[in-house]
């Protein structure tokens, strides 16, 4: 069934299995302010298991997010495609166990599922958002302008080597000191 609000109803329902769709369009991302995506056109499948002591929900989202590239600033469509569940149990004391686990009151009408939805979405997006025509390229924006940056292992006749000179190596601020040391000596 087409759902317009995010909440589902669990007062009442009977021991079993049931099918939820949402669309996840522009006006769902604009209830969240500053939201990374200003443009969706998203899914999600929502397969509920009603349980004796248990509700699993499974989610399914598809779709494609528009996102602002971070090196052009160009607008591009990213695919998403994504697998979440989580749990609720009824208990006396509500509240979130942990991210997929999360317990109801006894008494609760309905799941409120759009602060999930979101955060399962935007987690979703990658940490650098790049235009697909940029993804190809050899290099990375840590290096761009300054040349590539390579890192070597030393094998251990050159760490050796290293260690030699640089126990050799005299810092100029002692140099002078030890010049009058010398010369002090030798008198």
């Amino acid at each position: 069934m087409k759902q317009e609000n995010y909440n589902i109803e669990i007062q009442g329902l009977k021991l079993g299995t049931y099918q939820y769709v949402y669309n996840l369009g522009n006006s769902f991302f604009n209830r969240f302010p500053n939201s990374l995506i200003q443009n969706a056109d998203l899914n999600v499948d929502i397969t509920l298991e009603k349980r004796a002591h248990v509700i699993e929900l499974n989610l399914n989202f598809t779709g494609t997010v528009e996102l602002e590239c971070d090196r052009s600033l160009e607008l591009f469509q990213e695919p998403l495609q994504l697998q979440q569940k989580l749990l609720y149990k009824f208990g006396d004391e509500p509240g979130e166990v942990d991210e997929q686990l999360t317990i109801l009151a006894w008494n609760d009408q309905y799941i409120e599922l759009s602060q999930a939805i979101y955060d399962f979405v935007i987690l979703s997006l990658p940490m650098k958002k790049l235009h697909p025509k940029f993804r190809d390229e050899n290099f990375s924006d840590d290096n761009e302008g300054e040349g590539l940056l390579v890192y070597t292992t030393l094998t251990e006749e050159e760490a050796e080597v290293e260690r030699l000179e640089s126990e050799n190596q005299v810092d100029s601020r002692w140099a002078t000191l030890l010049k009058l040391k010398e010369n002090n000596s030798a008198k």
